[in-house]
């Protein structure tokens, strides 16, 4: 007997429909009386009664078992749009709440239909770990995380990183939002198959909520930034995009759309190329055909928005990119050679990121550290060449403390040690490493400096002491007794 099976599966990956911050509302009352797109945040109310926000005290304690936060110290801070919670990072909780409702405010009124998926946001600001300098959005549970340690990216310039940060996660949680369609799930399948028959088929057709490539995603989460005073197109990420282009190595328009399967210099390009596409738009066809993508909400391929926003292909619009590019750097290539070209010597290549080098004081060696092939350029390993025979070492390859060296390093005035940082229990501490007895010292325990640099006589260590979204700087003997501090900075301050 023939016969033909149509059915449709929803495949929710949340624990419960999905509304994007709707938990008041039936998801097919949702569909029915979806609210119209909102123009102008000042005239239209949000969907649901607004609380009466505030400042909580210090003695208002609260239990959020979901995030982590058991103990009695924990605190929230409340905001017109925002609940920000921390435990020991009230300075950094203190300066997101500040800026916060100006930021969302000044964002989601060039983004209307996030609107239409309101609720208030929940933050939580943790300062566990120095090694983590950045903040992620989930945007379906209305949920940003951030780490309060200082973000500092080697492949990009320095710059108010908590309004940066806080603003680039925010453009995350809005503009996915808006983009986000009338689907009242994250991904569905629609299937149809037959069987007992000759011949016998399945087909399946994946359905996603959005169509947003992460070109675009992480792209217009730094323009925004830029608009609002935390990001800037900078000298770093102009040289990254610059030899890319005179090597012939930019990523082509389908790469850009994913990070997965990248390595972490390959994904940072797509975020470098993503930002650099968005500057192009805004200066060949406006400020507002940038956000316009957002509000088309395709549902299959962001192609779409692309053509309906700009009027051209994503593909024509790619190749006129690529044209200015070569233009640009091309022209500024040419001048350099007129002027006299003198390109240094290429001595070693074996990760995809090496930083730092730092001579030896008898010049006979170098350290650096590098990612040496691994996928990530924080996983860097601490090398020193002897410039005679071009011969590399790896040092400090304990088991107990790990293979793994972080930040700025140096040496002993006498050319015996090597002073670095390490991170065993997620926070820097000093180690030294002997090159003659090839044994690795841990001078610090709790200390959460880094950068560590010997003084003359080869008898202290100045370092930065890293502590809830601040730095200071700091002393400590060469045998890790005796720490003290020559700055005390609550503001943010960056070294």
């Amino acid at each position: 007997m023939n016969r033909l099976k149509f059915f449709a599966v929803l495949a929710l990956l949340l624990s419960t429909l999905h509304t994007a911050g709707r938990p008041d509302r039936a998801a097919a009352q949702f569909l029915v009386n979806k609210i119209k797109p909102v123009t102008d945040l000042a005239d239209i109310p949000f969907n649901r009664p607004e609380p009466k926000y505030k400042w909580e005290p210090e003695k208002n304690t609260f239990f959020p078992t979901l995030l982590g936060l058991t103990g009695p110290y924990a605190r929230a801070i409340r905001t017109k749009y925002f609940a920000i919670y921390f435990t020991s990072a009230e300075h950094t909780a203190r300066r997101i709440a500040e800026i916060c409702d100006e930021i969302f405010e000044e964002i989601s009124k060039h983004y209307p239909t996030s609107i239409d998926r309101f609720a208030p946001v929940q933050v939580y600001v943790d300062d566990s770990v120095d090694y983590l300098g950045n903040a992620y959005s989930a945007y379906w549970y209305n949920f940003i995380a951030f780490w309060s340690t200082p973000a500092a990216f080697d492949t990009r310039g320095t710059k108010d990183w908590i309004r940066d940060v806080f603003t680039h996660e925010l453009t995350h949680h809005i503009t996915l939002k808006a983009a986000h369609t009338s689907l009242p799930f994250m991904f569905g399948i629609i299937s149809t198959s037959r069987s007992n028959q000759n011949p016998d088929f399945i087909f399946s057709f994946p359905i996603y909520h959005m169509a947003v490539p992460n070109w675009f995603s992480e792209g217009i989460a730094q323009y925004e930034s830029q608009k609002n005073g935390g990001d800037f197109w900078d000298t770093h990420r102009d040289m990254l995009l610059r030899m890319a282009t005179l090597e012939d190595d930019v990523h082509s328009y389908t790469n850009m759309g994913y990070l997965r399967g990248k390595d972490s210099f390959r994904a940072e390009m797509v975020y470098n190329q993503g930002f650099a596409l968005l500057n192009y738009v805004e200066e060949t066809y406006g400020e507002a055909a940038v956000r316009a993508m957002v509000e088309q909400r395709p549902i299959i391929n962001f192609k779409s928005a692309v053509k309906k926003s700009l009027g051209i292909s994503a593909n024509q619009l790619y190749r006129e990119w690529s044209e200015h590019l070569n233009a640009t750097y091309g022209a500024l290539a040419d001048s350099i050679r007129a002027a006299g070209e003198r390109e240094g010597e290429h001595i070693y290549d074996g990760g995809s990121m090496e930083y730092y080098p730092v001579y030896s004081p008898d010049g006979t060696k170098m350290a650096f550290l590098s990612n040496d092939g691994s996928d990530y350029n924080s996983l860097t390993k601490l090398m020193v060449m002897d410039l005679a025979t071009r011969k590399v070492e790896k040092v400090a390859q304990g088991r107990k403390y790990g293979k793994y060296a972080d930040n700025r390093f140096c040496w002993t005035p006498d050319g015996s040690k090597l002073v670095y940082n390490k991170t065993p229990g997620g926070r820097w501490d000093i180690f030294t490493y002997d090159l003659n007895t090839k044994k690795e010292q841990r001078l610090t325990v709790g200390l959460r400096g880094r950068d560590p640099a010997v003084s003359p006589d080869g008898k202290q260590i100045a370092y930065v002491y890293n502590s809830d979204g601040t730095n200071s700087l700091g002393l400590v003997n060469i045998d890790g007794t005796n720490r003290r501090f020559l700055t005390h900075h609550n503001d943010g301050t960056q070294y």
